[in-house]
C-alpha cells in the first residue's frame, strides 16, 4: 500500500528540480542537495486536490514560454509562512506561459481559488494543478477537457 505522505514528498521531489532553477536561496545544481535542504513541510490538517486534465505540453514547448526571475522568496523558509499567505509569495515561473497557451489550466487554478482552495499551481511544467485546501474540502472542477482528479488527506 502506498503512504500518501510519502508519495506527497516524493512528488515534490520530483519537482525540485525545477524549483531550483527558479534560483531560490535554496538552489543549488545538485538537485538531491536542493531536496535535502528544503525543509518538510507539516501538511496533516489539509488536503490536496490535484487535477490532471487531458492536455499534453511537452518540455520543449513549457522551455520556450518561461522567463526565469529570481525568486522574490526563499523557499527554504516556506515552513515560516502560513499555507493561506503562499499565493503572495510563491509562483511557478511557467504558468503565464503556459496559461497563455492552455487557458483550460488557468481556469483550473482559478476555480481551485474560488472553491476555497488556500494555495493553489500549476506543477512544474504541467498540466496538473493542484489545490490545497482545509482538512476535508475540495472543488468540483468544471472545464471543457476531459480530466482526472485525485483527493488526499493526511498528507
Amino acid at each position: 500500500m502506498v503512504n500518501k505522505r510519502n508519495l506527497f514528498r516524493t512528488g515534490l521531489g520530483i519537482s525540485a528540480g525545477l524549483s531550483a532553477l527558479s534560483l531560490t536561496g535554496c538552489a543549488s545544481p545538485n538537485v538531491s542537495e536542493y531536496i535535502n535542504q528544503t525543509p518538510a513541510l507539516d501538511l496533516k490538517n489539509y488536503s490536496l486536490q490535484l487535477i490532471c486534465p487531458d492536455i499534453s505540453i511537452s518540455t520543449a514547448a513549457a522551455f520556450s514560454t518561461i522567463i526565469p526571475k529570481v525568486a522574490a522568496f526563499n523557499l527554504c523558509k516556506i515552513n515560516e509562512l502560513p499555507v493561506h499567505d503562499w499565493r503572495n509569495y510563491i509562483f511557478n515561473d511557467f504558468e503565464s506561459g503556459i496559461f497563455n497557451l492552455f487557458p483550460q489550466l488557468a481556469a483550473i487554478k482559478q476555480q481551485l481559488y474560488q472553491q476555497g482552495a488556500l494555495y493553489a499551481a500549476m506543477s512544474g511544467t504541467g498540466s496538473t494543478v493542484y489545490g490545497i485546501f482545509a482538512k476535508g474540502k475540495q472543488a468540483s472542477i468544471n472545464i471543457e477537457v476531459g480530466f482526472k482528479s485525485y483527493f488526499f488527506e493526511d498528507i
